[in-house]
């Protein structure tokens, strides 16, 4: 897996985002039980992958990501930032007891701030745009927090499902 072609701005941006996401990850409260978390957060990272495979792959290749046009070893530490992103949503998600009409709302507006760090990511470097504009990003992160919340309600409904058989 190749290095950088020089450790600049993405690379030190994205060192310092793992090390400010994880650190707010483990201290904040927990809501969600750690079963859950886990699998929520590789499923973070697997829609981040996949979305990225589609677009930025080598069939239609609307962006690059990092320094080479090839995976490197920043893009896999790059993936590492979309486990306590999921995370954060789902945590709001809860601790604001987000429900009913409300949801679209809270999905638009975290969509916002996804919209907001991906703007901040391409400043830094961390993607270069080819055929690609940050709005198109709208669509992508809309259905991909739809998703993730559908994914973490199914989830949630088994867990407490079992929970409820394991006590009877």
């Amino acid at each position: 897996m190749p290095l950088p072609n020089a450790f600049d701005a993405n690379e030190i941006f994205v060192l310092i985002c793992i090390i400010v996401f994880y650190s707010v990850f483990f201290m904040l409260p927990k809501r969600i039980p750690w079963s859950i978390t886990i699998i929520l957060m590789l499923f973070g990272i697997l829609l981040a992958r996949f979305a990225d495979h589609l677009m930025a792959g080598p069939s239609i290749n609307f962006y690059d990501i990092m320094d080479w046009d090839k995976y490197e070893l920043f893009d896999v530490l790059l993936y590492l930032l979309y486990a306590p992103f999921a995370y954060f949503f789902l945590y709001l998600y809860e601790r604001l007891h987000i429900r009913g009409f409300f949801i679209p709302i809270f999905i638009v507006l975290f969509s916002i701030f996804a919209i907001v760090f991906e703007w901040i990511n391409v400043l830094f470097g961390v993607f270069h745009y080819k055929n690609w504009e940050l709005r198109y990003s709208v669509s992508v992160y809309l259905l991909a927090q739809v998703t993730l919340l559908l994914f973490y309600q199914i989830l949630k409904h088994k867990y407490n499902k079992e929970l409820t058989n394991f006590r009877e």
